[in-house]
């Protein structure tokens, strides 16, 4: 293409562009917050125990691990609803002293094993018994107690639809006050789609609370927020 050619493109495209601009648009924010109850329990519980030795370390922690296994088995849970997630052994290490001498350097006090499983169970009811049960058969170590949903990308689906719909709607609105229509959809994103569980501390003084007392004041498992939020940019001329 000689440079006259290459000219008159360049005049012709910015003579399409002068008397083509680009349609307007209308970008709008839909957002949905469903409140669903939750339907299943997480909790995680461990044994943590220390000795002079690896060994003794993984022995105390394995004998008092079967005893916790067997307080929660007696609740009616079945194999799959629990599962090791954890298992690890550590050396204990001396602390440094205030007034340490030059050459003073760290050295093996001892070991400590710990050993951590995740209960999962759709029975709520559970869980100040799984709690108070747990803690009476040496479990030690509560890192999380979640109140979730066993299904989530159900609700999760259903929050999408309904932001969707509510950008539709919230659009439709707008363009009826405006007095232009809508005449395509140019993009369609989903900004964020989150599900948050509930969940719970279990303090030091709850585990001993749920020993003390012959019946475990109950654990309300409440409700499980899901959010969504999407964005729709439409193309939209002067109402006919």
């Amino acid at each position: 293409m000689n440079l006259l050619a290459l000219a008159l493109a360049c005049v012709a495209m910015a003579h399409s562009q002068a008397v083509d601009p680009a349609p307007p648009l209308l970008t709008v924010r839909g957002e949905a917050i469903l409140r669903k109850p939750a339907d299943q329990l997480r909790i995680d519980l461990g044994v943590v125990t220390t000795a002079e030795t690896a060994a003794e370390a993984i022995k105390a922690n394995a004998d008092r691990m079967r005893t916790v296994l067997a307080a929660v088995d007696a609740l009616g849970l079945d194999e799959d609803e629990r599962q090791t997630t954890r298992f690890l052994v550590q050396p204990l290490w001396s602390q440094r002293p205030r007034q340490a001498p030059a050459d003073w350097r760290r050295e093996i006090t001892g070991f400590e094993a710990r050993n951590t499983i995740r209960v999962r169970t759709n029975r709520l009811e559970l869980a100040g018994d799984l709690i108070g049960r747990a803690s009476g058969a040496g479990a030690n170590e509560f890192s999380s107690l979640v109140f979730d949903l066993a299904d989530p990308r159900v609700h999760r689906a259903e929050a999408i639809a309904l932001a969707t719909a509510h950008a539709i709607e919230d659009a439709n609105t707008m363009a009826a006050a405006a007095s232009v229509r809508l005449v395509a959809i140019r993009s369609i994103a989903l900004d964020n789609a989150v599900i948050q569980p509930k969940r719970t501390t279990v303090s030091y003084e709850y585990r001993a609370a749920a020993l003390a007392e012959a019946d475990t004041t109950p654990i309300e498992s409440g409700d499980v927020t899901v959010t969504a939020r999407v964005s729709i940019t439409w193309e939209i001329a002067p109402a006919e």
